[in-house]
């Protein structure tokens, strides 16, 4: 008994941030809550979007709720609680994030922001872009007032950039050829193009899935990297303000630099000219970073016990952990 003890404690505990992670604590608005993810989302005064993964027994929380949160930061960028407190009810909320998409027949806009993608109404909405309607990839802030029942209204939208990739997270719906559909919300269905020779995970309806798609001209979604096990942190990550992409995993192709991640669907970025990969091989661990450009996705980091390649730096580092030239300089 004691043994079986002993493996249920430490099965729990594989499941647990670093320790090494500190607790972060802070005061927000909820502003939706997902039963099947076990999830609230939380807006700051400022607009801050976290996404919380709430323990057995934390209190029900309705959208509006004013709420001071501990807890630590997993590695998919969204919170698992430690304590969840519910101090009051809000009226109204602002919210920073991208549009997925704007709804005209429904009057609403989908956004992405802190590891979920929600709605709010934007019918009667004042914006102070240049059109008068939210566009997928734009950057905004939004002050929505809560209203009975729990759905969001937006007052006023404000555009203040444009994202080159998204991250979508929502239900698995279908494959059709070379198009993935999710239901991000309901009603709120998204359709990404898959790139040719692409591997998926294996998928089934009904499976929760996170995708990094990069944002087209025309407002469609191209994928990136999708993992359908959303929330372990074991697939590619969307960081730099929606610009970068993080991934470790293996290395399965040097041109383009390939790498999978333990669960989910591998990153390609091309490498810049003048880099070499030399001291890199196909099997080896890693962790990679790649900017999109212009021109597509491209190399900025590449990491492991073999050495670096930082293009930010100029920098490119050999197996022996030194520069690939006597002189120290770039290759």
């Amino acid at each position: 008994m004691k043994r079986i003890a002993l493996l249920a404690l430490v099965a729990a505990a594989a499941l647990l941030p670093a320790a090494a992670e500190a607790a972060t604590t802070w005061n927000g608005v909820v502003v939706t809550t997902d039963a099947h993810r076990g999830t609230a989302v939380t807006a700051s005064a400022g607009g801050l979007v976290r996404t919380v993964r709430l323990q057995l027994g934390a209190p029900r929380l309705r959208v509006g709720s004013r709420v001071i949160v501990s807890a630590l930061p997993l590695a998919d960028g969204t919170f698992a609680s430690r304590s969840v407190r519910v101090t009051g009810r809000a009226a109204s909320a602002r919210v920073r994030g991208v549009v997925v998409s704007y709804q005209r027949k429904l009057a609403r806009t989908l956004v992405s922001a802190g590891g979920s993608v929600f709605a709010f109404r934007t019918g009667a909405s004042r914006t102070t872009a240049a059109v008068s309607e939210p566009k997928p990839g734009d950057k905004i802030v939004a002050d929505v007032s809560i209203k009975d029942g729990g759905s969001l209204v937006a007052a006023s939208i404000s555009t203040v950039g444009h994202a080159g990739m998204v991250e979508l997270e929502g239900i698995f719906t279908k494959l059709d050829g070379a198009r993935l559909e999710l239901a991000a919300v309901e009603r709120g269905l998204v359709s990404v193009a898959v790139p040719a020779g692409v591997t998926l995970p294996a998928l089934k309806p009904g499976d929760e899935i996170k995708a990094i798609a990069q944002i087209g001209a025309d407002g469609s979604f191209t994928l990136v990297s999708l993992d359908a096990k959303d929330g372990d942190g074991k697939g590619a990550d969307l960081t730099g303000d929606g610009g970068e992409v993080e991934v470790q995993g293996a290395i399965t192709a040097l041109s383009p630099l390939t790498v999978a991640p333990k669960e989910g669907s591998p990153v390609s970025c091309a490498v810049p000219a003048g880099v070499s990969l030399d001291g890199f091989a196909v099997g080896d661990k890693v962790e990679l970073k790649c900017e999109l450009t212009s021109a597509g996705l491209v190399l900025t980091k590449l990491e492991s016990d073999k050495g670096t390649i930082d293009v930010g730096d100029g920098e490119h580092a050999t197996s022996d952990g030194e520069n690939g030239n006597d002189d120290g300089e770039n290759d």
